[in-house]
């Protein structure tokens, strides 16, 4: 894997955790929300269904396509 110019692998590395950890929480709060959802509140179901679902469809597709992704973004950035 070519690793991007100016842009360290501990660093990457580091990005992939945190995008791990931020999925992996906002998940649990999709759980929470399933599970637990009319003892909590509508209020926590909406959050729920307008933040962490979001999150958690967007940062999925991030770590599943992030190498298709940086490819384009750095064919971008040669224009």
């Amino acid at each position: 894997m070519p690793i991007a110019a100016g842009t360290p692998r501990r660093c990457r590395a580091r990005l992939r955790d945190r995008q791990r950890v931020l999925h992996l929480v906002a998940g649990i709060a999709v759980l929470i929300a399933i599970y637990a959802g009319p003892l909590l509140g509508p209020g926590f179901v909406a959050i729920v269904q307008w933040v962490a679902i979001p999150v958690v469809v967007a940062s999925g597709l991030a770590l599943w396509k992030w190498p298709r992704i940086r490819v384009v973004l750095r064919a971008r950035s040669r224009r």
